[in-house]
C-alpha cells in the first residue's frame, strides 16, 4: 500500500471467524523507504454465529412433507454434524457428514397433528472428531485416522425456521342460519371407532359461536357436540369448529353462518287517559365493537314519539335506553297500533310492534297557581289541546270553592267552541283577591264530537262527553310599598358578625291566622352562593298591633344573624306564608363592606426593575389544615406585586407567604390589597411599595480653572 505524506491512510483488514472463538495475531507494515517496521497486535472475537438463513416452510396438518436443507462446511477438514431442533414437528437423521469446503443436503420431515404457526431453529453442531470411513467389513479406509481437532469442536451452522401448518380439508360444510336477537343450536356427531376413550379439545372460530371446549367420546360410540349460534349482525359469515387430540390429530367442520333480519319484538301494551301521555323504555343493544348508527322510522307520530333524534348512535359494546311516549287520540285501542323501526347496515331492520289503549279522562290536571297583589288582578292562561283525531265542540266552565267574585273567565264565548283535531284553545283566567286568603278555583273543559257521535261505550253505555279539570290556586300577595317605609338594610363588615331585629307587619291578615312559614327568596345564583352560608333567620315572636287605618295586623319579629366572609350587596325578599296560603313579601338588602386591614406591609424597593421580598406567617384557626387561596385586589399594574404560594394547605403550625415587589418606574406610588381566604377565615393586608428617592447625577466641567482675563477669539 502507499501512504501519502502528511495524510492518514487506511489498510483494509478482514476478520472472518469460522466458529465461536478468540483469535490473536499481528499485523506488520514495513516502510520500504527507510526499513522502519510498524507492528499492530490484533484480537479477533468470533461471536455466536448468525443464522445461515431464515427458512419459511409450509405444510398441511396430518400430512408429512419432506424438505431438503443445504449444510455447508467451510473448514479444511471433513466434519460430522449432530443435528438438533427445538421444534417437535421436525424429524430427520441425527448426524450428517460434510466434506471439507463442500456442502450436503439434509432432508427433514415436517409432520404436525394440528394447524398453527411455529418458529424455532435447526442446528448442525460439529463434534471436532475426525471422520473415519470404514469398508463393508468394518476396517478403516485410507490409513490411520488423523488426530482430533479440538478447535473445531462446537463449530455450528444453524437456520431459523418459520413453519406455517395449514388446516387439512374440512370433514363437511354445515350451513347455519338464525335471526339476529335469537339463537339456534347445531349438533355435530363425533364417532370413536377405537377401543379406548377419546378426549377431544374443541376450538370455535367465530365470535358468534358458543360451546364446550372439550368432548369425551366413549369407545365404539358416537357423541353429539352441541354448539350455539347467536348472530351479532346480519349477513353471511364463515366459522369453524375444530377438534383435536394427540391420538387422531386435528379434524374440523366448516360453518356457513347466515345472520338474518331480527324478528319483530312486541312491546308491552300501553294505556293512558285521553289528553295525557305514558312512557316505556326500549333498550337497543350494540354487541359490535364499532359505533352503531340507527335510522328511526315511526309512521304514527301522532300517538308515539321517542326522546331522541334520528340517527341514533349507540356506543360499542353498550346498550342505549330510548323512552317511548304514548299519547292516545281516541278511546280504546283500535287506532293506536304502530310499528317503530330502527334501520342499521350491520344489524339490518329492528322492528318493534306497539299498541296502546285510550282511557277515559278521570284525573285532574296538575295544580296551577295565580299570584296577585291584594286588590289587583293576576292572570294565567290554560292551553287546552284537542287530543282527538276529529273535530270537537268545547264548553268551558269556571267555578270557585268559596268566593266566586274573585275569579273571572276572559272568553267571548264559553260554549260551543269548535276545535279542529289537535288544535289548541287558550283559556285566560283572572284572579283578583279582596282578602289575604288563598282561593281554590276549577276550570272544566267539556268536549263532544262535532258530528254528534259517541266516543265509546263504557260498561255498555255510550259516552258522548269527556271532561277535563284544571285546579287553580289563587294566592294573594302583599308587598310592603317602598314609598311607605325605607327598604331595610343589614350592613356588616366582612369577617365579622351582626345581629339585627326585623319587624314584618302582616297587613290585612285574616283573623285567626296563627301558623306561618318564612324563607329568604334569593334572586340569583350569585346571591345564593354568598348568603346561604352566612345568614340565619329566626322568628322571635308574633304580636298584634294597631296601624294608622285602625286595622289589627299581625306583627312578626325576626332576629337576623349576618356573618359575611367577603364583600357584596344583594337585594332579597323575606317571604312569609300563612297557613291559609296568603303571602307577604318584605324587601331586604344585605350588604357586606370592606373590613379594616389586618396589617400593613411596606416593601422597600431594592432598585428599579429589581425584586424585593417580604415574608410572613399565618396559622390555621382550627386543629386541621385548611385549604387557602391568596390573590391581589385593586392591582392596576400586573407584575409589580406577586404572592407565593397562591394555593395550598394552611397548617396549624403556620405557613409562610412571600410577597414580592418589583417597581418599573420612579415617581409613582404602588399599592394593592392582598387577600388570603381559607375555609372559614379571611385576611386582608394593605401592601405598599416604597420607592427610593431619585437623585439626579451631578456633573463637573472639564475646564475647572479659567482665568477671568482669558479672552477667546
Amino acid at each position: 500500500m502507499t501512504a501519502h505524506a502528511q495524510s492518514t491512510s487506511f489498510y483494509p483488514l478482514t476478520f472472518t471467524p469460522a466458529f465461536e472463538s478468540t483469535n490473536k495475531g499481528q499485523l506488520k507494515l514495513m516502510n520500504t523507504a527507510d526499513g522502519m517496521e510498524h507492528t499492530f497486535s490484533l484480537v479477533g472475537v468470533g461471536e455466536k454465529p448468525l443464522a445461515l438463513e431464515h427458512l419459511v416452510l409450509h405444510c398441511t396438518a396430518n400430512q408429512r412433507k419432506t424438505v431438503s436443507i443445504r449444510v455447508p462446511n467451510v473448514t479444511n477438514q471433513r466434519l460430522q454434524y449432530h443435528v438438533s431442533s427445538d421444534l417437535p414437528i421436525i424429524t430427520g437423521a441425527k448426524t450428517i457428514s460434510v466434506l471439507s469446503l463442500q456442502e450436503e443436503t439434509f432432508d427433514v420431515a415436517l409432520l404436525s397433528r394440528r394447524r398453527g404457526d411455529y418458529s424455532g431453529a435447526l442446528c448442525f453442531v460439529a463434534d471436532g472428531k475426525p471422520f473415519i470411513e470404514v469398508d463393508s467389513d468394518g476396517d478403516e479406509v485410507g490409513g490411520p485416522a488423523p488426530p482430533p481437532t479440538p478447535d473445531l469442536e462446537g463449530y455450528t451452522v444453524w437456520y431459523s425456521l418459520e413453519v406455517h401448518v395449514l388446516p387439512a380439508p374440512c370433514i363437511a360444510s354445515i350451513p347455519v342460519s338464525c335471526a339476529y336477537r335469537s339463537a339456534t343450536e347445531v349438533d355435530i356427531p363425533i364417532t370413536n371407532p377405537g377401543s379406548s376413550e377419546l378426549t377431544l379439545q374443541v376450538a370455535l372460530q367465530g365470535d358468534e359461536l358458543h360451546g364446550a371446549n372439550e368432548l369425551v367420546v366413549s369407545p365404539s360410540s358416537t357423541e353429539q357436540y352441541r354448539l350455539t349460534y347467536q348472530p351479532l349482525s346480519v349477513g353471511i359469515k364463515s366459522g369453524s369448529v375444530i377438534f383435536f387430540s394427540e391420538k387422531v390429530g386435528e379434524f374440523w367442520y366448516d360453518l356457513q353462518l347466515d345472520g338474518m333480519t331480527a324478528e319483530p319484538v312486541t312491546l308491552s301494551p300501553m294505556q293512558c287517559e285521553l289528553g295525557r301521555s305514558s312512557t316505556q323504555t326500549v333498550s337497543l343493544a350494540n354487541p359490535t365493537g364499532d359505533p352503531l348508527l340507527l335510522e328511526i322510522q315511526s309512521p304514527n307520530t301522532h300517538n308515539y314519539s321517542l326522546n331522541t333524534k334520528s340517527p341514533l348512535v349507540v356506543p360499542p359494546k353498550s346498550t342505549e335506553d330510548v323512552l317511548l311516549s304514548f299519547t292516545p287520540s281516541a278511546l280504546g285501542r283500535d287506532r293506536h297500533v304502530a310499528e317503530i323501526v330502527f334501520v342499521s347496515e350491520k344489524l339490518g331492520t329492528l322492528s318493534y310492534n306497539v299498541s296502546g289503549s285510550g282511557l277515559m279522562p278521570r284525573r285532574e290536571e296538575p295544580l296551577l297557581q295565580i299570584c296577585a297583589a291584594l286588590g289587583l288582578t293576576g292572570t294565567t292562561v290554560i292551553p287546552f289541546t284537542n287530543p282527538a283525531d276529529l273535530s270537537v265542540m268545547a264548553t268551558v266552565r269556571l267555578t270557585a270553592e268559596s268566593d266566586a267574585s274573585s275569579w273571572s273567565l276572559l272568553l267571548k264565548t264559553a260554549s260551543d267552541i269548535a276545535l279542529s283535531p289537535h288544535s289548541t284553545l287558550y283559556i285566560p283566567i283572572n284572579f283578583k283577591p279582596s282578602v289575604m286568603k288563598a282561593e281554590r278555583g276549577r276550570c272544566s273543559v267539556e268536549i263532544c264530537c262535532a258530528n254528534g257521535e259517541a266516543w265509546d261505550a263504557v260498561d255498555g253505555a255510550p259516552v258522548y262527553k269527556l271532561h277535563f279539570h284544571y285546579p287553580i290556586d289563587g294566592i294573594p300577595e302583599y308587598t310592603l310599598p317602598c314609598t311607605l317605609k325605607k327598604q331595610p338594610k343589614v350592613v356588616c363588615v366582612a369577617n365579622s358578625r351582626v345581629e339585627e331585629v326585623f319587624e314584618a307587619p302582616l297587613c290585612a291578615a285574616e283573623p285567626g291566622e296563627e301558623a306561618f312559614s318564612y324563607r329568604l327568596e334569593l334572586a340569583s345564583a350569585a346571591s345564593a352562593a354568598d348568603l346561604e352560608s352566612c345568614v340565619a333567620l329566626e322568628l322571635l315572636k308574633q304580636t298584634t298591633c294597631d296601624d294608622d287605618d285602625d286595622k289589627t295586623p299581625l306583627l312578626l319579629t325576626f332576629n337576623i344573624l349576618f356573618t359575611p366572609k367577603g364583600t357584596f350587596s344583594h337585594d332579597v325578599e323575606l317571604v312569609v306564608t300563612a297557613s291559609g296560603g296568603a303571602v307577604w313579601r318584605f324587601p331586604v338588602c344585605f350588604q357586606a363592606t370592606d373590613p379594616s386591614f389586618d396589617d400593613v406591609i411596606d416593601i422597600e424597593a431594592a432598585g428599579l426593575g429589581q425584586t424585593s421580598i417580604v415574608k410572613f406567617s399565618l396559622t390555621s384557626q382550627s386543629n386541621e389544615p385548611a385549604r387557602f387561596r391568596a390573590y391581589f385586589e385593586g392591582l392596576k399594574d400586573t407584575g409589580v406585586f406577586s404572592v407565593t404560594p397562591v394555593t395550598g394547605q394552611l397548617a396549624p403550625s403556620g405557613s409562610t407567604f412571600h410577597v414580592a415587589f418589583k417597581p418599573r418606574m420612579y415617581g409613582k406610588g404602588y399599592e394593592a390589597r392582598l387577600i388570603i381566604e381559607a375555609r372559614n377565615d379571611r385576611w386582608m393586608y394593605k401592601v405598599r411599595g416604597v420607592i427610593p428617592d431619585y437623585k439626579p447625577p451631578k456633573a463637573q466641567s472639564a475646564y475647572k480653572h479659567l482665568r477671568s482675563s482669558a479672552c477667546i477669539r
